[in-house]
């Protein structure tokens, strides 16, 4: 019945169903359409959601990946220590080592002191506005630096690469406390080279004296270099603790081709590493999550390749040993007696240092550094803990372990009349991010907060035993 009554109502309106044509039927039977922006509005919520998904995730995989959550202050700062790595040593084969420009990027033997710069560096391009030179003593000094007056206070800074680093980031708080407290002009010189363990402190002064280039103020800001690179890289490389670091590198006269070949590997992945970072940071995609996740995934592989390259060269470098790069023979019962005996030796080195410049007339401060594996030596961040502590440094183990003994042993300098000083809590009450490696660097603000600490201290010392005025007009 109820199809009989549409079929008839259907008749009386003419819109039989045979009939029907294609206009008069879309009219009849109306179907539901989606416009075409419809469509493409749908399918951009669709992706944006996806991306969204996919940004989460990955916001997800870098806290797990890293253990601190992600920012892009913070992936940028990765990428900024790619940059600052100083590149690995590529042996030229057609060249002596000794002649090349080598290890950190221009240091060079140097027959007392073990290496300096090269005044080479000078030269390059990308050097030309630098602000600080190398001086023909092999030293870096600012380039418009004046000769320096008779009457000035001359304060030379010795140690390694902290002390470099201080030596110029400290330099106009501590040149400004030393000059209001001695009411004289003060001038500060970096004798310190990255690098730098004892006996080169000792020697740079003895060499500095001979010259009668005898500084008023001898500042020795060292330690961790003592203690690390004996341990991490000379005795693992099969070479005496007490020479100079990677001294076979430096005096090594016809390179092997395995060993060439894992440097070259080393070279290989630090460039990677370097273009992978510089692509990341200038990608238009550099403000994704997921985008700066893979960065950092893939980087962490490449590190970890350099990482096993690194291992096999220390490997071969032991294997193959020569009196000239490794020096003399030696042995310990374990890593403790070495430890102990590199803080001996640093411990002594310094001795001779006091009894050289107060010989001079001189002051001598001994101040050992501060480091970030010094336990409870300051308030850290997840993201600063994330940059400064990494259990597959070579230098963490020594730095835990040689800290305690190097604070022993400087107690023992101390009640022997060596002015020494336990710097290793300077930072203690500094909330801001200091630490910019997994090494033992800090940035700018951690060398101003060093320099009062330093200055402090001299300060009262000065105030309880004035410095003589040095006649070196005569």
């Amino acid at each position: 019945m109820k199809f009989h009554a549409i079929k008839t109502s259907l008749s009386v309106t003419g819109l039989a169903l045979p009939a029907l044509d294609s206009s008069d039927a879309d009219r009849a039977s109306p179907r539901p359409t989606r416009s075409r922006g419809f469509r493409i509005i749908l399918s951009l919520l669709s992706l944006a959601f996806l991306a969204l998904t996919i940004e989460g995730t990955s916001f997800l995989g870098w806290a797990v990946m890293e253990g601190s959550a992600f920012t892009y202050g913070r992936a940028a700062a990765l990428r900024a220590a790619v940059g600052a790595e100083p590149a690995p040593e590529v042996e030229i084969k057609e060249r002596s080592p000794v002649l090349a420009k080598m290890r950190m990027g221009g240091q060079v033997v140097h027959p007392f002191l073990g290496f300096v710069y090269s005044t080479d560096l000078n030269e390059e391009p990308e050097r030309q506005d630098s602000h600080v030179v190398v001086g023909e003593d092999g030293f870096w000094r600012y380039r418009h630096q004046t000769d320096i007056p008779d009457h000035a206070v001359r304060v030379s800074v010795f140690g390694g690469s902290v002390a470099f680093g201080f030596s110029f980031g400290g330099r106009k708080i501590l040149t400004q406390e030393l000059s209001r407290a001695i009411g004289r002009e003060v001038r500060i010189s970096s004798h310190a080279q990255p690098g730098f363990k004892q006996p080169q402190q000792l020697m740079t002064l003895a060499w500095l004296m001979s010259h009668d280039e005898t500084p008023d103020i001898v500042i020795n800001l060292d330690g961790f270099n003592d203690v690390a690179l004996p341990m991490a890289e000379n005795l693992p490389a099969g070479t005496y603790p007490f020479f100079p670091r990677a001294w076979e590198h430096f005096v090594r006269s016809v390179p092997d081709l395995e060993r060439q070949t894992l440097a070259g590997e080393r070279a290989f992945h630090h460039n990677r590493r370097l273009r992978l970072a510089e692509r990341t940071a200038s990608s238009p995609l550099r403000w994704s999550v997921s985008h700066n996740l893979l960065w950092r995934w893939r980087d962490r592989r490449i590190q970890s390749d350099s990482y096993q390259a690194q291992q096999k060269l220390l490997a071969l470098q032991k294997a193959n040993r020569s009196y000239v790069a490794s020096g003399p023979a030696y042995s310990f019962p374990n890593r403790d007696h070495a430890l102990r005996a590199a803080v001996g030796f640093w411990a002594q080195s310094s001795e001779v240092m006091h009894g050289l410049a107060t010989s001079a007339g001189s002051r001598y401060y001994h101040l050992l550094q501060p480091n970030q594996y010094v336990a409870d030596s300051k308030p850290m961040s997840a993201a600063e803990r994330q940059t400064a502590i990494d259990a597959r440094n070579l230098y963490m183990e020594p730095a835990q372990t040689g800290y305690p003994l190097l604070q022993a042993e400087g107690a023992r300098l101390r009640d022997d009349g060596i002015p020494f000083f336990d710097l290793t809590l300077a930072f203690r009450q500094v909330q801001e991010p200091l630490y910019i490696d997994s090494c033992c660097h800090f940035n700018q603000l951690g060398n101003e907060v060093l320099a009062r600490e330093v200055a402090r201290i001299i300060v009262e010392d000065l105030r309880k035993n004035p410095l003589p005025l040095r006649n070196r007009a005569a």
